[in-house]
C-alpha cells in the first residue's frame, strides 16, 4: 500500500479463489483459476464507501492518523460499538459499549487506508476512513 502525493492509495497484492473487491455494501467479485494479482488505485473521494452519519458531532481525528486515532461520539445513546476494518476488509479493532470520547492504539497497523463504523443496535449509523500514515 502506498500514498502519493496528492492523496490517491495504490494498493496491490495477490489473491486465489473468490474475492469482493467492493469495500461497501455492494457486491464486486473476481475468481482466480489458481492465483491472480491485482492494483488498484483509490482517489481521496473514492475510496468505495463515503463518510456516512446518521448522528451529527462525531469527529475522528487526526486524520491522517499517527499511532493514535481519536473518535469523539459526544451524542451517544444507548449500546453502541465501533469497528475498524483495513483496506482489504479485514476487521482489525473492535470495542462495545463504547465511550464518547475513545482514544484507538493504531501503531501496529501499516500505514494505508482503514474504515470506522460505529454501530448501535447492529446497524451502522456512521461511517469515516481513516488514513495511516
Amino acid at each position: 500500500i502506498a500514498v502519493n502525493a496528492s492523496n490517491g492509495i495504490y494498493c496491490a497484492g495477490e489473491f486465489s479463489g473468490t474475492v469482493d473487491f467492493d469495500p461497501g455494501a455492494a457486491v464486486a467479485e473476481t475468481t482466480a483459476i489458481q492465483s491472480d494479482a491485482f492494483v488498484v488505485k483509490l482517489g481521496q473521494s473514492s475510496a468505495g464507501i463515503s463518510d456516512n452519519n446518521s448522528i451529527s458531532g462525531i469527529s475522528v481525528y487526526p486524520n491522517p492518523a499517527g499511532n493514535v486515532v481519536y473518535v469523539d461520539i459526544p451524542k451517544l445513546k444507548g449500546n453502541v460499538s465501533l469497528a475498524i476494518y483495513n483496506s482489504i476488509g479485514s476487521l482489525v479493532y473492535k470495542q462495545k459499549n463504547i465511550e464518547m470520547f475513545n482514544s484507538i492504539d493504531v501503531t501496529n497497523q501499516p500505514v494505508g487506508l482503514y474504515y470506522l463504523y460505529v454501530m448501535s443496535n447492529g446497524k451502522i449509523i456512521a461511517s469515516k476512513k481513516i488514513v495511516k500514515e
